[in-house]
């Protein structure tokens, strides 16, 4: 069975999508970009980007009963990869000592003219 999962603590979902969801013990979550609650993008280093989606992704994984440490899956979307080595510097320290499988896909361009976009997907515990 698949549940919505929402949240007033992280930017609500636009159009036709969720947040995220969960299915049994696994949440996915919609791909965050780094802006306000109020849909302002967050300009800005990649570190300020970064952890811009990560609170929002906290927070929703939270909403589920989840923490950023049972990320198990993360794909990061990128419009210019030599931005690469400055994330890899931020990425690890929020994901605990196991880090989750990651990918990262070089793209010509994402909503609002972000430059950076990531989902993950995890295991409540």
């Amino acid at each position: 069975m698949k549940t919505e999962i929402k949240t007033v603590k992280a930017p609500s979902a636009p159009g036709l999508l969720s947040q995220a969801v969960r299915v049994g013990k696994l949440i996915y979550t919609a791909g965050y970009i780094p802006v306000t609650n109020d849909w302002k993008l967050v300009e800005g280093s990649v570190e300020a980007q970064l952890e811009v989606i990560i609170k929002d992704i906290t927070e929703v994984l939270h909403a589920g009963g989840a923490g950023i440490k049972d990320v198990v899956k993360v794909t990061i979307y990128l419009t210019d990869m030599t931005m690469l080595p400055e994330l890899n510097k931020y990425y690890s320290r929020h994901f605990g000592e196991v880090l989750p499988a990651r990918e990262v896909v070089g793209v010509a361009a994402l909503p609002l003219g972000a430059k950076m976009e990531m989902s993950v997907i995890a295991v409540k515990s």
